[in-house]
């Protein structure tokens, strides 16, 4: 992702997004998909497409989206919990993005702190580049997309479920972690991928309902 300037204009500043070639078999679905995801919503907390297009002789896919300036919500965290008025200005705004995004049968499955921009007027949900759309068939392999430690416990069990669970999850594990500064299923250290996906599922399985404390209202 670079940041860009209109040729005519320095002042029309703007995130340009390049498919960057990886050899898997669905990147350029994935790519073009994003584009359909975002181009569809309209949401002051989820960034918005200026345009969409493709450099035909080098089959380059680009995506051009509004600048989202700001730290990460993952960035935000590592100097600390929020108190309760900065979570629900963040996630309150976040919550009717979800809620506007499933309305239109698009899905996120990656909700992640690295994946919100707090911008000055408000939060930013980036990153559709797994996004699930409710009228498109499944494609191979997406089964294990997402980020172990905010994948649903039924991801790693095959149980039922589907995409907006897996955003609901993420997002009541987002604020669990935002509310107390510590995230509810960090990966161990020194452990294989296999070995996190393994050992996160099983304390998704045994874990209760979480609670951030007394300090907080029900």
């Amino acid at each position: 992702v670079y940041r860009v300037h209109s040729a005519l204009s320095g002042r029309v500043a703007a995130a340009l997004k390049v498919m960057k070639p990886s050899g898997e078999a669905n990147e350029r679905t994935l790519f073009v998909r994003e584009a359909e995801a975002l181009s569809a919503l309209r949401h002051p907390a989820i960034v918005h497409v200026m345009g969409f297009s493709e450099d035909t002789p080098g089959g380059l896919l680009c995506l051009v989206m509004e600048l989202a300036e700001g730290e990460t919500l993952r960035q935000r965290l590592a100097h600390g919990a929020m108190s309760l008025s900065e979570a629900l200005s963040t996630f309150v705004p976040l919550a009717s993005a979800l809620d506007h995004a499933h309305d239109h049968g698009i899905f996120h499955r990656d909700l992640k702190p690295a994946n919100v921009i707090l911008c000055a007027d408000g939060p930013r949900l980036v990153d559709f580049g797994i996004a699930a759309l409710a009228r498109e068939p499944a494609l191979d392999g997406e089964v294990q997309m997402g980020t172990l430690a905010y994948l649903p416990p039924e991801a790693f069990h095959g149980g039922p479920g589907g995409p907006a669970a897996m955003d609901v999850y993420a997002f009541g594990l987002l604020l669990y972690e935002a509310l107390t500064g510590s995230r509810g299923f960090a990966a161990r250290p020194g452990l294989a991928v296999d070995e996190a996906a393994q050992d996160i599922a099983e304390r998704k399985r045994r874990q209760g309902p979480f609670d951030p404390g007394e300090r907080f209202p029900h």
